[in-house]
């Protein structure tokens, strides 16, 4: 029989959402919290310095990989997420986005009250300390939030370009009206990466009513016949546990999440028991609306010198440009985004684009991914598709991954236009005076690919993840959500969701930041408070 300890709070994931929600409730509140991480718990040299993220990536990964896709031609890739305290945003590109506020106030329009904008935005400002001014944002935050400041002339040129292309320059698209092209956010301090563990474990961990236990795998939870989950199974360190608490929090991503729910009985009863699961809470839609953005890349070769590391005068000059203004690539390739429309008819944007002053190959179609000339490239999002994917499992051992089955490009033909129209507009900021003549050659998608017909084609072939899995445990005040507006679990009295899964929409922009609001807006209602006072 496992050994069984007590929590008053436990929380399953000790990524993005769980390491804020943990930092909510240890600071408002004096109850026992403990944190529970599958990764392990450690800052290294490659999740502290942002230019070596493919490192990080390769080292801390779940190693998840997608079902042929057959609305992008049978295509399959890796879907990364993080295995480490902080999860994805210890490994990611850093993009600190809160999304539109258009977007919170549609989530509250779809019946969850409590969601708008004007709800959430004092917990983003709660949650950093941004060195944009302005008394939308938060400047005393735990989590760092810094601007580009020293752009790649590069960089500089596409803005300028943007410009000229009839589309504003944004200086801050997080407070307010997204428009715009302006220079990028990155979740860092001094050019250093600064996770949801950087940021909030690094503020508790001396606290008596906070534990974490890392490199401890959640087998599932058990519920009595009430709802009442009554425990956790973990392993650690070879030893079966049991967690019992008063309140647990799942908040193992939009992955992990849902494969936990369904290990634990809580799906479709009938794909359980084909399964061998015991089915205790019916909740069919655990694991449907998987969401992600879809991406198209755009990717040119310059006149002049870019960030792509050519050699070792060209590696010297990043290093000094780190070691002395901690800019440059070591701290990051994102150095600019923007948000427009697709089509002038839209109210809002639906196109969010990353430029990187380096030239980046899809790693799908092209064994060297960074090119070996001097390059740069454009990343261009759809913000809110229609394809709507799903998760299953393949069978009830803990240690399976799970199947994704992304339907990316499902949403139909108008989703296809939107992303033509994304590489046009491109094309168009390329072709901009400020641009034009540091451009050599169009690389990807080409100069042969003109036509609507090759553009289209182009899409369905080679579009791909933005790595902003969310969905899959929706939350809603209909009878098919897997949560309610508080994001407890429907059918269970003890048992709440906060991360990416919850999604009833996506969002417009990268979903890292709405994670972490996520969390932290979870503990402040779990606390009972609203203010952003921090207990002592």
């Amino acid at each position: 029989m496992a050994k069984r300890i007590h929590f008053d709070d436990v929380i399953i994931g000790g990524g993005s959402a769980g390491c804020a929600a943990a930092y909510g409730l240890a600071t408002r509140t004096s109850r026992k919290v403990l944190l529970i991480e599958a990764g392990k718990d450690t800052r290294t040299l490659h999740t502290r310095v942002p230019g070596f993220v493919r490192e990080a990536v390769s080292r801390f990964d779940w190693g998840y990989v997608s079902e042929p896709d057959g609305s992008r031609e049978g295509r399959r890739e890796s879907w990364a997420r993080g295995r480490i305290l902080g999860g994805s945003s210890s490994v990611n590109g850093m993009m600190f986005v809160r999304g539109a506020p258009s977007d919170y106030d549609r989530w509250a329009g779809l019946q969850n009250p409590g969601w708008s904008w004007r709800d959430v935005a004092p917990i983003f400002a709660a949650l950093e300390s941004s060195d944009r001014p302005g008394t939308g944002r938060g400047h005393a935050g735990p989590l760092g939030v810094r601007t580009v400041t020293r752009p790649h002339p590069l960089t500089r040129a596409f803005l300028e370009a943007s410009a000229g292309a009839g589309y504003p320059i944004n200086d801050d698209y997080n407070d307010g009206d997204q428009t715009g092209f302006g220079l990028a956010q990155l979740s860092q301090r001094r050019g250093m990466r600064c996770s949801s563990a950087d940021a909030f474990i690094a503020e508790i961990r001396g606290r008596q009513n906070f534990t974490l236990w890392s490199e401890c795998e959640v087998q599932r939870l058990v519920f009595d016949e009430r709802g009442t989950a009554t425990h956790a199974l973990c392993k650690r360190a070879g030893e079966d546990i049991g967690v019992s608490a008063d309140r647990i929090i799942l908040s193992a991503g939009a992955v992990g999440t849902p494969k936990l729910l369904l290990l634990s009985g809580v799906g479709d009863s009938d794909e359980l028991k084909a399964l061998d699961i015991p089915a205790m809470i019916h909740s069919p839609q655990v694991g449907r609306n998987l969401m992600e953005h879809p991406l198209v890349r755009l990717v040119f070769e310059t006149s002049i010198g870019s960030r792509n590391p050519l050699g070792f005068g060209q590696s010297l000059r990043e290093l000094a440009e780190f070691v002395l203004h901690r800019e440059g690539l070591l701290a990051g390739a994102f150095e600019a985004a923007g948000f427009v429309k697709s089509d002038e008819g839209l109210t809002h944007p639906d196109l969010q684009y990353h430029f990187l002053p380096i030239g980046v190959q899809d790693a799908v179609t092209h064994a060297e991914s960074v090119l070996k000339v001097p390059s740069f490239t454009i990343y261009a999002n759809l913000s809110y598709p229609k394809g709507r994917g799903r998760l299953q499992l393949t069978s009830n051992d803990p240690n399976a991954a799970p199947r994704l089955f992304p339907d990316l490009l499902g949403g139909g033909e108008g989703d296809i236009t939107a992303l033509v129209n994304a590489i046009k507009i491109a094309r168009r900021i390329v072709q901009a005076p400020a641009m034009r003549e540091l451009v050599k050659q169009e690389v990807t998608p080409g100069p042969q690919i003109q036509t609507e017909a090759h553009l289209r084609d182009h899409v369905r072939r080679n579009t791909e993840i933005a790595y902003h899995i969310a969905g899959t445990c929706r939350m809603g005040s209909d009878a098919q959500a897997v949560v309610s507006p508080d994001l407890k679990l429907n059918g269970a009295t003890n048992v709440w969701l906060a991360d990416a899964s919850i999604f009833p929409e996506l969002i417009s922009g990268n979903t890292n930041a709405a994670c972490m609001m996520i969390g932290m807006k979870l503990a402040w209602a779990l606390a009972g408070t609203r203010s952003a006072s921090v207990a002592a």
